[in-house]
């Protein structure tokens, strides 16, 4: 009876012990999930903006929901989880320390030439081309950011955590770069959408429209529908609700 007793004592501090260890990591991880809600937001803000603004409809983005722009920020999030595994293999140790600074020269170079390689595109109406450059500018990006931040975390702790301005201005560089490559997204999909003849935004017919515009569906949000007409040659939004509308397709 005392052996039961003592194996149930011991089975609780088992228990109570594991019970505490997940208890202790709930904080880790509900500031990792907001970390991760905070540059999803920011993300999707930024590639929402970009979008938005070739169709002169900046002011949409105070009506945009959280889902939404969250939504936006898939691709960016998941190159920058990728890019994190990524700095556990060998590819990122061979470009830690002086390799990497001899590389950074180069590496913004390469940066430089997806860029402008994906305005050219848009300016020769290659749309689709030039969206999957935008992509992979992301990737890109994403993949230097965290290699670097990932080297400056080592050699932070071998510096005893001190901060020098190079670290900073590498971390800023890279981290503004990404940022460019996500608003570089959205201005290149709202490129496409603006165009009438490839815009892949739905049609939408109105029902209180004399003559059916080129009217499409920009944006919805619960009873709303957010129109533009791609034909005209001013930008023309108009808010309508979901009744007006006979049909989309």
């Amino acid at each position: 009876m005392a052996s039961e007793i003592e194996s149930k004592k011991e089975w609780d501090k088992k228990v109570i012990g594991a019970y505490s260890k997940v208890l202790k990591s709930v904080p880790k991880i509900a500031s990792g999930l907001l970390s991760l809600v905070f540059i999803g937001y920011l993300v999707g803000w930024i590639r929402a903006r970009a979008y938005f603004l070739e169709f002169g409809a900046e002011w949409i983005l105070s009506d945009l929901s959280l889902s939404y722009l969250l939504s936006l920020s898939v691709w960016p999030i998941l190159a920058i989880l990728i890019s994190l595994i990524l700095t556990m293999t060998d590819i990122a140790e061979r470009l830690v320390g002086q390799n990497l600074q001899k590389a950074i020269k180069f590496l913004v170079i390469g940066f430089l030439l997806l860029h402008f390689g994906s305005m050219a595109l848009e300016y020769y109406q290659n749309y689709e081309s030039s969206i999957f450059i935008a992509y992979a500018k992301v990737f890109y990006s994403a993949s230097i950011l965290m290699i670097i931040f990932g080297e400056k975390i080592i050699q932070l702790r071998e510096d005893n955590y001190k901060w020098s301005s190079q670290k900073i201005w590498e971390l800023a560089l890279w981290t503004v770069l990404f940022l460019l490559s996500c608003n570089s997204l959205g201005n290149a999909e709202g490129y496409r959408d603006a165009n009438s003849k490839v815009s892949g935004l739905p049609n939408v017919i109105v029902s209180t429209s004399e003559k059916q515009d080129n009217w499409r569906l920009l944006y919805s949000k619960n009873n709303n529908l957010y129109i533009t007409e791609l034909n005209s040659k001013e930008s023309k939004i108009r808010i309508i609700k979901a009744e007006e509308a006979l049909y989309i397709e």
